[in-house]
């Protein structure tokens, strides 16, 4: 039944696009229809007089308050600005601005109400349709866009690594289990190569007994940014937090039906720590900066995206948790443009679903998260002019194919109303959005205080210690649950 209703959500939106889409097109371009006339055509008459010179309109300008700031977010007004002739100017808060990227999602008090307005209003329904979110009246606020979060590798360097036969897919596809063992034996051949077998998806595969080209420099299974606030945190909570919730307005820090998903998480990051890169050899859990040359606890928890996107770039790291968008940010075009998505992978069983999951497991361990970086918002206070210059980037960036294309270009986000990808990981998001087959942010639900005092909980307590033992799990449990409540 959950899938049904779903299909019948994905056909309603597909229509509701396709018919703003046109409508937008028709706007944008200034054009109208051709007149149909069945009276004859009157006599044109004696030629009239030019017209006298009237006063130019005056150039959009768009005000711009930037709470978030996702990487090419300034690029992609830029871009606009160009194609319209406009101008921005960036304030320094709300009450100044005519748009806002914000966060979080903002409450309607202090926004304007985007419903209201028949385009922005086909936005509205769009953004309100994706999983997770809430279906109240109103809408104060649009997703800059959508990335894919999950674990981000070269296609290039798993199919050397993985031989004929693979694809992405069968990663997409495989089974916790099937992940773990995959993770281990990769883990042991970057150490020592030799030729041994790994199943995805119920195919089976072998590694090289000599290591290809293409992975002549590993150093270690994953490239992790644990000095970001939320490495530990955040989009990686989602999955956990859909086998216990609905929707946005349900989340909350319950220990009844969280520390089952937790126990996963805790054995997930326990798998991801232990096989770490780094720039010059493997980052080991617990050394600390005075043994191993450095290559410990300390030398893992400094590396930020930017450094994990590098050791990605490399090829010192075969995958890399993280959202598509901010990643390809990072890293060259040409490289970007090989980006798989990988989706994230936990150990959840039948009894970590609660009664109120809208997902089953096969989904909550094959779909990926869809995440937004930030909330575009009209303030309330926002003068006409202002409003106008806000609205026309709104329409721009969600309708034309110039601003969808400009959108996927400088933030490597894809746009809530479709747009095509470029990389494999762009393309096989933007078939999970259409298809209806993403999972729904809901860490979103929680502050950044909350996901960062999660993430430090890890790397404060328990990346410097050398060995995970599955008894220590309720104690990470109990401290992340603690986190969470924080405001």
């Amino acid at each position: 039944m959950r899938r049904t209703a779903l299909r019948r959500r994905v056909f309603a939106r597909r229509g509701i696009r396709l018919l703003s889409a046109l409508l937008a097109a028709c706007l944008l371009a200034g054009c109208s229809l051709p007149g149909l006339s069945l009276l004859p055509q009157p006599t044109p008459g004696p030629e009239a007089p030019a017209p006298s010179a009237t006063p130019q309109p005056e150039p959009l300008r768009l005000f711009v308050a930037e709470e978030a700031a996702p990487a090419g977010f300034s690029a992609l007004i830029e871009a606009w600005c160009a194609g319209q002739g406009a101008a921005v100017e960036w304030v320094s808060s709300a009450e100044e601005a005519g748009l806002a990227l914000l966060a979080r999602r903002p409450n309607a008090e202090n926004y304007a109400d985007l419903s209201a307005e028949p385009l922005l209003g086909v936005l509205a329904q769009s953004a309100s349709a994706l999983p997770g979110q809430s279906e109240a009246e109103g809408c104060c606020a649009l997703p800059l866009g959508l990335e894919g979060y999950g674990y981000l590798a070269d296609g290039e360097l798993l199919a050397a690594l993985l031989g004929e036969g693979f694809t992405p897919e069968l990663l997409q596809r495989a089974s916790w289990a099937e992940w773990e063992a995959f993770i281990e034996a990769l883990g042991g051949w970057i150490e020592q190569p030799s030729e041994q077998t790994v199943t995805l998806a119920g195919q089976a595969f072998s590694l090289p007994a000599e290591p290809p080209a293409a992975a002549q420099n590993l150093t270690g299974v994953f490239a992790v940014p644990a000095a970001a606030p939320n490495a530990f945190a955040g989009s990686a909570l989602s999955p956990l937090l859909c086998a216990a919730f609905a929707g946005l307005d349900t989340v909350q820090p319950d220990p009844a039906l969280l520390t089952g998903p937790l126990n996963s998480l805790w054995a997930a990051l326990r798998l991801e720590t232990g096989w770490m890169a780094g720039p010059s050899g493997p980052l080991l859990r617990g050394a600390g900066s005075g043994d191993n040359g450095g290559n410990g606890s300390d030398a893992a928890a400094a590396q930020t995206l930017a450094d994990a996107a590098a050791l990605l770039q490399e090829g010192r790291a075969v995958f890399c948790r993280a959202g598509s968008g901010a990643l390809a940010a990072l890293c060259e075009p040409e490289f970007a443009a090989r980006l798989v998505l990988i989706p994230l992978k936990y150990s959840l069983d039948e009894t970590d679903l609660s009664s109120a999951a809208a997902f089953t497991l096969e989904q909550l361990t094959s779909w990926p998260v869809a995440a937004t970086p930030g909330w575009l918002a009209i303030p309330a206070g926002a003068s006409e002019a202002q409003r106008l210059g806000a609205e026309s980037f709104l329409l721009w960036l969600s309708f034309s194919a110039e601003g969808q294309q400009a959108l996927t270009r400088c933030t490597g986000l894809l746009g809530i109303a479709g747009a095509a990808g470029e990389s494999p990981a762009q393309v096989s998001l933007a078939a999970a959005i259409a298809s209806g087959e993403i999972l729904p942010d809901l860490a979103a639900a929680f502050s950044p205080a909350a996901h960062a005092a999660v993430s430090a909980v890890l790397t404060g307590d328990w990346l410097p210690q050398a060995q995970w033992s599955p008894s220590q799990r309720p104690a990470y449990v109990e401290a992340v649950l603690a986190a969470l409540g924080q405001s």
